[in-house]
Order: structure tokens, then C-alpha cells, then sequence
């Protein structure tokens, strides 16, 4: 195996389009990549390696195993290549317990906020980045371009594991600050008898109503 893809997000997040599209990408990139999942339902588990198989992907391809334990999941994690994420519903803090481990994330912007979680990490690393997909002909075909080049994959994970160390995604503190600030902005605004903003910005912005 030469090409470790991985989702460690729960079954719930799935939904057929993804699922398939994921074993399009196993079969375009050929049997030296597979695809590594946590194991949160049993049954599930049978129905997707069924789904796999009638994809023409081997089953073995599909590997599944316990939740790790807290003291080795970075380490563990970090041996993945690239992060498929599930559009309909991103990974939160498991894109970011990725991005830590130093795992680019694969992701796609849905329209709600629990489907651009991902996305906003990702954007937040690098401003750059070129895992984030336009849709989903395009995620597919951006799996499939990373995943096949060993030396793509690389300069990614390289990346990735540089600005960790300087990124806002994981500068708690800082975040905190901005958020406390935000909150304070907010009841100064309703004890001034006016109503708080459609949206607040942390980074990159000031507090606007986009009303």
C-alpha cells in the first residue's frame, strides 16, 4: 500500500453520492491505495464493504478498525495521506484532530454551517489550499490528481505540518480572545438599545449586518 485515504467521521455523515464517489477514486487510483474508517456501527460496516465490492473495489481495500486510543490517535492518524471529508455534513473537530496530525483535508462547501466546517479550517491553514473542491465533479477528480501523486501528497503534508505551528485554527487563546471581545461588542450594542449583527467576524473582518 503506498496511499492511505482515511475518514474517521461518523456513518451518520455519509449518504449514497459520497460513498460512490469515494470508490471512484479508490478504483482511479488503483490497488495501491485504500481507504481507512473508524469503526462506529458493525452493520454499517457489512453494507458499505457490500457497497464497495459491487463498485469493484476489493474489500480488503476497505479497512476498518476500532476507535484509537487518545494516547495514539495523532500519531496514528498522521500515518494517512489524504482526508476525505463528506460534504453533506463536514468533519468539525475531526478535520482539525486531521489538520493537527499534519493530514490534508479533501473537502467540499455545502450551503449550511455544519457543511462548511472543514472548509473554513482548510481556508484558515492556507488560503491557498487545493483540497478544497468547487463541487462535487471536482472533488472527485482533485481525489483522484493528489491521491495519485506521491510527490503532490508530500508537498501537501509538508504544509500542512508547517503552519500547524503558526496557524489561527489551532491558536486557542487567541480565538477565545476574539470571541470574548465579540461578546462584549454585542451586549454594548443591545444595552445601547440597537440589535446585534446577522454576523460576526473573528478573523479577517469586523462585525457587519449582512441582513
Amino acid at each position: 500500500v503506498s496511499v492511505v485515504l482515511c475518514s474517521f467521521n461518523q456513518f451518520y455523515k455519509l449518504n449514497p453520492d459520497i460513498w460512490r464517489l469515494w470508490m471512484q477514486i479508490l478504483a482511479r487510483t488503483g490497488p495501491n491505495s485504500v481507504l481507512w474508517m473508524l469503526e462506529f456501527d458493525g452493520d454499517a460496516v457489512n453494507s458499505l464493504v457490500e457497497e464497495a465490492v459491487m463498485a469493484g473495489v476489493d474489500s480488503w481495500r476497505i479497512i476498518v478498525t476500532s476507535l484509537l486510543p487518545l494516547n495514539r490517535e495523532f500519531l496514528s492518524k498522521g500515518i494517512c495521506d489524504l482526508y476525505l471529508d463528506t460534504p453533506l455534513f463536514n468533519a468539525h473537530t475531526t478535520a482539525k484532530d486531521a489538520l493537527w496530525s499534519g493530514v490534508p483535508v479533501l473537502t467540499l462547501a455545502g450551503e449550511g454551517m455544519a457543511s462548511r466546517v472543514a472548509a473554513s479550517l482548510t481556508l484558515m491553514l492556507d488560503p491557498a489550499a487545493i483540497t478544497l473542491a468547487r463541487n462535487m465533479h471536482d472533488y472527485l477528480e482533485l481525489g483522484v490528481k493528489i491521491a495519485s501523486s506521491s510527490t503532490t501528497l508530500a508537498r501537501l503534508k509538508k504544509s500542512v505540518r508547517e503552519r500547524r505551528w503558526t496557524s489561527e485554527v489551532f491558536n486557542t487563546l487567541g480565538w477565545m480572545a476574539r470571541w470574548q471581545r465579540q461578546l462584549h461588542n454585542v451586549a454594548d450594542m443591545v444595552a445601547a438599545g440597537y440589535f446585534p449583527p446577522a454576523h460576526m467576524h473573528l478573523f479577517g473582518g469586523s462585525t457587519r449586518d449582512s441582513s
